[in-house]
């Protein structure tokens, strides 16, 4: 093997190195210029991901617990009730929730929700991906899911044909010419 130090280099292996440089300096000039050939209206695909322990079950009680104090009631989504005695109820389980929430999301301006799917471990995780999907006019708001790697191991191969059918849904998000967004952690 020989060693290269400034001495020693070959008139190629300067010359490539120089047309690496070139090519860089080119690319990080020329990149500012794909900006003009976008189309005018372009802009980022922006999206919100989503918590749902807002729609009953054993997880939305203790989320009504611990955002019970009143250091926390400024994170209360809009729909929560906190009662006389200071009790907090969170209670989004109702279609008209759910459309307002759509409306809003619309209104920011954003494209899609990514929904964390939890499969059959939690049900009621599941209430507010089903009342979007129930939802007549989704004003343009798409989903798309965010997959935890160890449930994907646990459902196995079988889980991708479910995977599938929501990637052809009209509704779930797609980038770079219609491929599915999916986040995997």
């Amino acid at each position: 093997m020989i060693a290269l130090t400034s001495n020693n280099k070959t008139s190629t292996q300067k010359m490539m190195m120089n047309k690496g440089l070139v090519l860089s300096l080119a690319g990080v000039l020329l990149a500012p210029l794909a900006v003009l050939h976008a189309a005018p209206d372009a802009r980022p695909i922006v999206g919100a991901i989503r918590w749902d322990a807002w729609y009953g079950g054993s997880v939305c009680k203790e989320v009504e617990l611990s955002l019970g104090q009143p250091k926390y009631h400024f994170r209360l989504p809009w729909f929560a009730r906190v009662s006389g005695n200071g009790a907090v109820n969170i209670n989004g389980d109702s279609q008209a929730t759910m459309e307002q929430e759509i409306s809003y999301a619309a209104q920011a301006g954003l494209n899609y929700w990514a929904i964390v799917d939890y499969w059959n471990e939690a049900p009621a995780m599941h209430i507010a991906l089903n009342r979007y999907l129930a939802a007549k006019d989704k004003k343009g708001l798409r989903y798309c899911f965010v997959e935890e790697g160890g449930r994907l191991d646990k459902v196995g191969t079988h889980g991708w044909r479910r995977l599938v059918e929501h990637f052809r849904q009209p509704d779930y998000q797609t980038v770079l010419d219609g491929r599915p967004l999916l986040f995997v952690f």
